[in-house]
């Protein structure tokens, strides 16, 4: 009688096919799971703006206008427009309060904004000198634990970049012992200009959507609300210009700038440009996901970046869109429309 036995289990042979199969399909698949997790975030970041929209417009509806880009600021050495380097500073104290603190009840944060103590400043950013520690609005220590809650709605799920700066410098800190808030990586639109000259009053045919100490409002934007755009992406990190906290206005960190250096005179390097990860002479500074420069646009989405028109409406800009273009969308009352953006 024949010893007829049951092959159990694979051979070896067997079980590498097996094996180089699985690499294979994993190998073909893990892209395809890249590429859906990134359309998530890029969709979540997109609702990001949406919301931050809907609660300008609620802001808008409640006080007449768009919420200033920033209050009481004193980060300069320049205050007015064109007026040499004066010696007395335009107000007695600074407060440093970035705009986005004050959509905070439309945002369903109104516990944090309750809370906030507006007798104390959010930052002690001051830097050339007409603005010192002793004009420094009461201690920003107060609202620093306000200042690093970590408002989801304020940071784009695409960028890895640092949540909070780690310095406690006269710069970009809240103060020397409580360092960063939470970085945000939605700014406002405003002239870079703004961080020059602080407190002078902006010519309508050279306005962005927002300005420092006064509101905004819609009909202001000759040009058509959907023609305007009124924030922008940015990334967490920045090689010349840190961001402070989405609660601060600190040194040059006053908001992105759409037009930047490309209609100023004696300008000639391509500051507003979007994703620019270089910095113009300095080979070193280039590092994809941190911009170049302060003021400008960027994110860790291919090719671009979201942006917020003046509609609520949010469109992604192509990194490779004409300064032309770019520039048209970031003034709101130059009587030029970008078409095709």
């Amino acid at each position: 009688m024949r010893d007829i036995r049951r092959r159990l289990g694979f051979t070896l042979i067997e079980l590498l096919v097996v094996i180089a199969i699985i690499a294979v399909l994993v190998a073909l698949l893990l892209p395809a799971v890249q590429q859906a997790r990134e359309a998530a975030r890029r969709t979540q970041c997109k609702n990001n703006l949406k919301q931050l929209g809907l609660a300008l417009h609620t802001y808008h509806e409640q006080c007449n206008g768009f919420p200033p880009a920033a209050i009481a600021v004193g980060i300069g050495g320049w205050d007015g427009y064109n007026s040499g380097t004066p010696t007395t500073p335009a107000i007695p104290f600074a407060s440093n309060v970035n705009g986005l603190l004050l959509i905070l009840p439309q945002l369903e944060q109104l516990p944090i904004y309750n809370a906030w103590n507006f007798s104390h400043a959010a930052s002690h950013s001051h830097v050339y000198g007409l603005y010192t520690p002793a004009t420094i609005l009461g201690n920003p220590d107060v609202n620093a634990p306000l200042s690093k809650t970590k408002i989801q709605v304020f940071k784009c799920p695409s960028d890895n970049g640092e949540d909070f700066y780690t310095a406690g410098d006269k710069y970009y800190a809240i103060s020397a012992t409580s360092l960063g808030g939470f970085r945000t990586n939605y700014a406002m639109c405003v002239s870079f200009l703004s961080y020059y000259y602080d407190h002078y009053p902006i010519p309508i045919f050279d306005r962005r959507a927002f300005q420092e100490d006064k509101l905004t409002n819609i009909r202001d934007f000759a040009d058509g609300s959907s023609n305007c755009i009124i924030m922008m992406e940015q990334t967490r990190e920045k090689w010349n210009g840190q961001l402070g906290g989405w609660s601060s206005t600190c040194h040059v960190n006053v908001g992105i700038d759409p037009v930047g250096s490309y209609l100023q005179p004696g300008q000639n390097w391509a500051w507003y440009k979007i994703n620019m990860w270089d910095y113009p002479g300095v080979p070193s500074a280039y590092r994809y996901g941190r911009l170049g420069q302060w003021s400008t646009a960027g994110s860790l989405h291919t090719g671009g970046c979201h942006a917020l028109l003046g509609d609520g409406a949010v469109r992604f800009i192509n990194e490779t869109i004409s300064p032309q273009a770019q520039s048209a969308l970031g003034y709101v009352s130059d009587n030029a429309n970008a078409d095709n953006f």
